[in-house]
């Protein structure tokens, strides 16, 4: 082997190592650009959780006053009823 062959097998060594190392890094970036828009939609996904949540607590509640006020018209319904019921007296 002439050190022309030499020299010539040492470049497309360095060459394919270092075409290599760079698509390692340009994969390398990729992946972390997916790893943080992967993470960037977890925390997106967690604050529209907790936000339903809250808008369920609130719903829960006024389910809860309504039923109150049902509760309540229906009374007055029946204190009115049995009022102008006549007296068997």
């Amino acid at each position: 082997m002439t050190k022309k062959d030499f020299y010539f097998l040492f470049c497309l060594t360095v060459l394919l190592l270092s075409t290599s190392v760079l698509s390692q890094t340009k994969t390398r970036k990729q992946l972390e650009k997916q790893r943080t828009q992967i993470k960037k939609e977890i925390k997106e996904i967690k604050q529209l959780l907790f936000s339903n949540s809250k808008r369920k607590a609130v719903a829960f509640s006024d389910i809860e006053n309504l039923n109150i006020k049902i509760q309540r018209k229906e009374e007055l319904v029946n204190l009115t009823i049995s009022r102008n019921k006549p007296c068997l007296v």
